[in-house]
């Protein structure tokens, strides 16, 4: 498969401080970096499954939407896991500026926060390409205007991924959904390139 490899300014900070998002987590989110995220998509894996979310910023007040506010019969969250940091293992908050990666470590967190296209002073300029990546999803089973709960085989795997899909975009397709994968390079010291670090970019349907 040929790349289209290009090139971009890229900054990456590994010193983004944590403090209080053991305490609130969504809040903490809401109000990190208005600029660079006034509209992303979240990725959040916990221990028991994974969480989609939609962060719109107005006024530089954000409003994280997750896709534990979808209810079963019982009025329980499904098919996602409540979004909570205790069951936390990563989340992710990205869109075409960026992303802020949180991983647990140890008893805490850390977190790491990458800018294309950067006006900062150490910024530096990087090849990169984009990968898309398949979803799983073979149909639609539900959802509301924000979340659409897909099903994939007779596993009775489903998420609910973080926009609405209408049914006829499975019509002839084993799986629509999609999301970018960027890739940045490195080279070694025998001039060979090799991926030192990636990030999500966007969610898409085909």
């Amino acid at each position: 498969m040929t790349r289209t490899i290009e090139c971009i300014k890229l900054k990456s900070d590994a010193q983004v401080k944590t403090d209080a998002l053991a305490t609130d987590l969504r809040g903490w989110l809401e109000k990190y970096n208005a600029d660079l995220f006034a509209s992303a998509y979240l990725l959040s894996f916990h221990d028991d499954g994974v969480v989609w979310g939609r962060l719109i910023t107005e006024n530089r007040a954000g409003k994280l939407s997750t896709s534990d506010d979808l209810k079963d019969s019982q009025r329980k969250p499904f098919p996602s896991p409540e979004f909570r940091i205790d069951t936390l293992q990563e989340c992710r908050l990205f869109n075409e500026q960026g992303e802020l990666f949180i991983w647990r470590n140890g008893n805490g967190f850390k977190a790491r926060l990458i800018e294309d296209n950067s006006a900062a002073e150490d910024r530096e300029e990087r090849e990169y390409f984009d990968e898309r990546q398949v979803l799983w999803g073979t149909q639609v089973e539900n959802g509301n205007d924000q979340f659409t709960i897909v099903a994939d085989g007779s596993e009775g795997l489903r998420h609910a991924f973080p926009q609405r899909v209408d049914t006829n975009k499975f019509d002839g397709k084993k799986r629509p959904l999609g999301l970018c994968v960027r890739h940045y390079l490195s080279y070694d010291g025998d001039g060979c390139a090799y991926i030192s670090l990636s990030r999500l970019v966007n969610v898409d349907v085909e």
